[in-house]
């Protein structure tokens, strides 16, 4: 099963990416989240490459923002955001001193 994982996303998903298979994108919008992270999580590490440099290439060449954010969002997942206590007063690992 595990093959058939990797070849959807290797054959199907990060095609429609490369070609901005709008029609495709959106079947794999309609499957959701989870089940699309099944199927990446079950591939092998060259097909998760693929699918990065894939999808990096679909966001450079994409036009309509919103639809590019809700492919990453299917794709990566959703990002956590920093609330305004973490800007504050959690200091980021940027911020070492370097003496």
């Amino acid at each position: 099963m595990a093959a058939e994982k990797e070849n959807v996303v290797r054959h199907i998903l990060s095609t429609a990416l490369e070609a901005n298979n709008s029609a495709v994108l959106n079947m794999f919008l309609g499957l959701g989240r989870p089940k699309v992270a099944g199927f990446i999580k079950a591939s092998d590490d060259a097909t998760k490459d693929r699918l990065k440099g894939s999808m990096d290439n679909f966001t450079m060449l994409s036009k309509d923002r919103s639809y590019t954010r809700e492919i990453s969002d299917l794709v990566n997942g959703k990002q956590k955001t920093k609330s305004l206590w973490n800007i504050w007063f959690v200091p980021s690992a940027d911020t070492s001193d370097n003496d």
